[in-house]
């Protein structure tokens, strides 16, 4: 089936738009849970161990 021109051109457009979007930033969901405050947060941005995960507000960081 052949596209007709308006149908070829409203295709193209919004193929465009996808293409031109700014990509999603991509944020990994959360590694641990905070012990006392129940805040969640990744491996490098606080303390955990085997036992405890402990957040910056609690190990003094902030």
């Amino acid at each position: 089936m052949a596209f007709s021109q308006e149908e070829f051109e409203a295709w193209h457009k919004a193929t465009l738009a996808k293409e031109l979007q700014p990509p999603v930033n991509y944020r990994p969901p959360p590694l641990a849970i905070c012990a006392s405050y129940h805040n969640s947060f990744g491996v490098n941005e606080s303390v955990i161990t085997d036992e405890v995960a402990i957040c910056d507000i609690c190990y003094g960081d902030n």
